[in-house]
């Protein structure tokens, strides 16, 4: 029996052997035929020169095409390659200059490394599954399609003289060479740690191309081209992580909230927005960025072993000793290195505020600001609270969140419990403004006044548990903006320290945005980029600081037409700089593969209180001068700002009135020549205060 099963196993795979394939065209099959040890029609494993048809029959049975191991049937007039497919060990087709037509599927020839098919009638070529494929000509076609997924060894690519709209190449990690001249193309994607050479013709040939995503290597070069169009939008921004095949150090960065040594109890939690710096590898490789909302990170990387340091604003924490991540082979590898953040033994209570406006401010119309409230310090502020002073004689209040605590005159105050080291909460104000024919009118060019303080007050750094903002009044919305906070004149006095920054971003076009990228680059003779700190975003961001440049990404944005985003941050001006210096910062906002939207340039000069503010309005009488405590206002018409300057014109507080009499406390500032600056109904008038 065993002999019978033997016997037919064998008779069934000789059958099979020796079945005849079915090639309908009768070039392609008389070029078949054509083929002997004389010409190079087709060659075996060994490079040699064969007849497919061994035996002579005018047949081609599967047996002998799987004997082929190249095979060129060019310029052979050629309609259909039906047939090709039974050719399962071939690994060299030249099917040129033909007229093949429609769709051509090499699907089963999984051992194919190179492919001409240029110079045919091709709308459709199917190569998926080609694994070991390394060069592919299929330049002059009717293609409109390319997927190169998989072709993790192509090394060589020409599909030039179709009709591709687009292109991807981004997971074609040996590509050397790429020609794509005298397409269609909108969108190239390139962008895969492969340095290719280009045809000269790919830029000027292509008018219609609108985006390059490219290796940030590659990036200047690309723009460099002169035949590239100056509305071509290139960069890599595409994707996140870097082309090519790399290593990723993944983790992420706990507080250690009870102070056990460990963060892995229910009372440690993650810390967002803390900067994070990996150096390291055979290259000597550095690179920065900030933790996610969830705390968690993630940093490419190459051949080496990296170390991650958290770099902390203040010294009131440590992290653990975090054990290098050692790659020998660069293969995608991935290792994860938790971090986890201490306090110092010492206790650092120490808390900040910053408001940030979110829209511009315009008569009759409604404006948005977000106050923002962190504990920096290493322990946890049991309770305190927050409040925002404005003047409602300017405005009508229309919305708060989280709702308002406690609502007195021109001041609103949200209570707080349980704020941990590291963690930011934010407020989301809307107020109307008044119209030039309210009964207090408000007219472009006026300045809106707004202070933020926070309770307890009494911490470490007391210098940012304040915050005044000054908003001027304009007649038209931005839409895409840099503002500093702090205004356009400060003090010299705060050369050295923060300047805060808000981005605010508006999709004015017609599509939805996947992502958003808002792109800076820092000035380094102006700013201190190791001090450079994200403080809030409204959405999940990516940042990056590579260089003088930071890159904030908002990843799935899924930005409609008309949806708004911000991003508030700060930075240190440099310590050298002098009075009437100035600083500027500017930014650029990236929506999908759109070119960018530029925005607008902040500059803010570092000037003394000009003698011009100093306007006499003999009205306004101040005593006693000098005082050890409280002073009074008196005025013949409304008081309606006080504004209590230092020595360097440096603004302390500011508060409103609305009456012609007011009271001043200075008991808790320290002895010395100070200014304040009374703003009434008829003028303004700034006296020299003495504390005793």
């Amino acid at each position: 029996m065993k002999k019978i099963i033997l016997y037919l196993l064998l008779l069934v795979t000789c059958h099979a052997g020796a079945q005849a394939i079915v090639v309908p065209d009768a070039n392609f099959m008389a070029k078949l035929l054509a083929s002997s040890p004389t010409n190079n029609i087709a060659k075996d494993s060994g490079g040699d020169s064969i007849a497919i048809d061994a035996d002579e029959d005018g047949i081609i049975t599967v047996a002998e095409a799987e004997d082929v191991r190249e095979l060129n049937v060019s310029g052979s007039n050629i309609n259909s390659l039906t047939g090709i497919e039974y050719f399962i060990d071939m690994r060299v087709l030249n099917c040129s200059n033909n007229v093949i037509n429609g769709s051509l599927s090499l699907t089963s020839l999984t051992d194919l490394r190179e492919i001409n098919c240029s110079n045919n009638q091709l709308t459709s070529l199917l190569i998926n599954g080609l694994d070991h494929l390394e060069i592919l000509d299929c330049g002059v076609n009717q293609l409109s399609v390319l997927e190169l997924t998989g072709l993790g060894y192509l090394e060589s690519l020409a599909c030039n003289d179709n009709n591709l709209g687009s292109l991807d190449v981004s997971s074609n990690t040996e590509l050397s060479y790429l020609s794509f001249a005298n397409n269609d193309l909108v969108t190239l994607f390139i962008k895969n740690g492969a340095d290719e050479a280009f045809d000269a013709a790919n830029w000027s040939t292509n008018p219609t191309l609108e985006y390059i995503c490219a290796d940030e290597f590659q990036v200047a070069t690309i723009q460099g081209y002169s035949s590239l169009s100056a509305t071509t939008q290139v960069n890599s921004y595409c994707s996140y992580a870097p082309g090519g095949v790399y290593n990723r150090i993944t983790g992420v960065v706990k507080f250690d909230g009870n102070n056990n040594g460990y963060c892995s109890d229910v009372d440690d939690y993650a810390i967002p927005s803390l900067r994070l710096k990996v150096t390291g590898g055979t290259e000597n490789y550095e690179d920065e960025i900030f933790t996610k909302a969830d705390g968690s990170f993630i940093f490419y990387v190459g051949l080496g072993e990296y170390h991650i340091t958290p770099v902390f604003e203040n010294e009131y924490f440590t992290s653990s000793v975090v054990a290098g991540a050692n790659f020998t082979v660069v293969d995608g590898a991935e290792m994860v290195r938790d971090i986890c953040v201490h306090k110092t033994a010492a206790n650092h209570p120490d808390v900040e505020v910053v408001i940030a406006p979110l829209t511009d401010a315009q008569p009759g119309m409604n404006a948005i600001y977000k106050m923002i409230y962190k504990n920096k310090g290493n322990q946890t502020v049991a309770s305190g609270n927050v409040t925002c002073l404005w003047d409602s004689e300017r405005f009508s209040y229309v919305y708060a969140s989280p709702f308002i605590d406690v609502i007195g005159t021109d001041t609103y105050t949200w209570n707080y419990t349980g704020l941990k080291p590291f963690e930011c909460r934010e407020i989301i104000m809307e107020l109307n403004v008044n119209s030039p024919t309210d009964t207090t009118p408000v007219n472009v060019g006026d300045v809106l006044e707004f202070e933020m303080t926070i309770n307890p007050g009494s911490d470490d750094m007391p210098g940012d548990n304040a915050f005044y903002f000054n908003q001027p009044v304009v007649g038209n919305l931005s839409s895409n903006t840099i503002t500093c906070i702090e205004g356009d004149v400060v003090s010299p006095d705060a050369i050295g320290e923060y300047l805060h920054y808000v981005v605010n971003f508006e999709n004015t076009g017609t599509q939805t945005a996947n992502f958003v990228v808002v792109e800076m680059d820092v000035d380094t003779d102006q700013f201190d980029i190791a001090s450079l700190r994200l403080v809030n975003s409204s959405a999940t961001t990516t940042s990056r600081v590579a260089g003088n440049r930071i890159t904030f990404r908002i990843e799935n944005a899924n930005m409609n037409a008309a949806d708004h985003g911000n991003i508030l941050f700060k930075q240190k001006s440099k310590f050298n700089l002098t009075s009437g210096a100035t600083v500027t910062s500017t930014a650029r906002v990236f929506y999908d593969y759109n070119a960018p939207v530029q925005t607008n340039d902040a500059n803010t000069t570092f000037a003394v209180l000009s003698a011009g503010d100093f306007e006499m309005d003999n009205s306004v009488k101040l005593y006693p001068n000098p005082s050890k405590g409280i002073v009074k206002i008196e005025a013949d018409t409304t008081i309606k700002i006080i504004y209590l300057y230092d020595i360097q014109g440096r603004q302390l507080e500011a508060g409103f009135n609305n009456e012609d009499n007011a009271v001043l406390d200075v008991s808790e500032r320290a002895a010395g020549i100070y200014f304040v600056k009374i703003i009434t109904e008829k003028g303004m008038k700034v006296e020299k205060l003495i504390r005793e």
